[in-house]
């Protein structure tokens, strides 16, 4: 089973809280679904599921002795995670080779589900080693914000020439529908002008207060908005659309 990325250029735009929301949702579509963490430095997605501190996590496959089947963690419905662990108990960074070395060996246990997403964070460090996981595309979030933005232009950059064939479903988070709309066409005619391709359709979620606190541990809380908003991404992630030249 290969993964869907949640990935954004520039940290504090939600892959965490997206990923948790997509997962859960997912797991109530009936869907068997694992959610990892990649953000191996500041490990945080075992907190949006409610779940403490103190589990060991992706860092400890670098012992041979251990199998990615005893990391796993009941999180929700239909829910795992695999944690990245407690990283004041060992150094977090592994390094891209070192993260992707881990990524290989965590994989064993991705067939048991039926999607995986993968919280790859918003830097190149944590990024690139999941994109070695050869997955089925990944979601670009991004804010409606210059810098975040920015971010993400520059990681389509990096991505167009990594790996080009990838799919990446942009989602504006935290963003309105109307201003979500601007916001990918303004976005879209620098991919355009620049790149020579064109961005596939934009999703969005709305900025929701049931998500403040960064723990959707259930979905009861959500509007219908953002509920409705969850699956379209989701109904995305299985129908994966690439750009056009």
């Amino acid at each position: 089973m290969s993964p869907w990325l949640v990935m954004a250029g520039k940290g504090g735009v939600g892959t965490t809280t997206v990923t948790a929301l997509l997962a859960i949702e997912a797991g109530l579509q009936g869907l068997s679904t694992l959610a990892v963490d990649g953000s191996f430095g500041s490990p945080s997605l075992h907190r949006s599921f409610g779940i403490l501190d103190g589990h060991d996590g992706l860092p400890s496959l670098e012992d041979r002795g251990r199998q990615p089947q005893e990391l796993l963690l009941a999180a929700a419905h239909n829910v795992w995670l695999l944690p990245a662990g407690n990283h004041e108990a060992r150094d977090p960074v592994l390094g891209q080779g070192g993260r992707a070395g881990v990524y290989r060996r965590a994989r064993a246990v991705f067939g048991q589900f039926d999607l995986v997403l993968v919280d790859a964070g918003s830097t190149l460090d944590s990024i690139i080693p999941a994109v070695e996981l050869d997955p089925l595309g990944a979601c670009l979030l991004m804010e409606p914000d210059r810098t975040a933005m920015a971010g993400a232009y520059a990681l389509m950059k990096v991505m167009a020439e990594r790996c080009p064939t990838m799919p990446l479903v942009p989602v504006f988070n935290r963003t309105h529908l109307d201003q979500a709309q601007d916001l990918y066409n303004a976005m879209n005619g620098a991919t355009v002008r620049f790149m020579g391709a064109r961005l596939v359709a934009a999703s969005h979620l709305p900025k929701l207060p049931a998500l403040a606190s960064g723990a959707p541990t259930s979905a009861q809380g959500l509007s219908d908005e953002g509920a409705e908003a969850a699956r379209h991404i989701l109904s995305r992630l299985r129908r994966p659309a690439r750009a056009s030249a």
